[in-house]
């Protein structure tokens, strides 16, 4: 009687190592995604920093060259101007931003009447030097 010789094919992996790294793949990334995320998070909001600086850099601008004042409103998630002499409010949302209550002037000049501006994200309160504004 002749015996069959017979090849196993050792190519594949088996269920239980297959497991193994997938439990060892889930483990990291409940270690590191929390961290990705907040670091996205600060990144969001200091790129809407950026925008926030952005838009009071325009509404410098236009205070200047109509030669009107502008008031200035930051609350919750937004900020609110309007010139001085007007009614109409103009609104812009942020979704990573956050502010405390703060109210300023932009004078008719064109300069803001205040330097710094305190503006949450990230989990933690930054102070916003508004210097560069006006172009200081």
């Amino acid at each position: 009687m002749s015996q069959a010789i017979v090849k196993k094919d050792l190519n594949g992996f088996t269920l239980i190592e297959l497991m193994v790294v997938l439990a060892i793949m889930s483990i990291a990334f409940a270690i590191i995604g929390p961290n990705i995320m907040k670091t996205y998070d600060k990144v969001k909001g200091k790129s809407e920093v950026v925008e926030l600086l952005d838009i009071l850099n325009n509404i410098s601008y236009k205070a200047f060259i109509n030669g009107r004042p502008v008031r200035i409103n930051l609350v919750n998630q937004s900020i609110h101007y309007q010139y001085i002499d007007n009614s109409k409010v103009i609104e812009k949302n942020f979704n990573y931003l956050t502010f405390p209550v703060q109210s300023f002037n932009i004078s008719r000049a064109g300069f803001l009447e205040q330097e710094t501006i305190i503006v949450k994200y990230g989990d933690s309160d930054h102070n916003v030097s508004l210097l560069q504004v006006n172009g200081l």
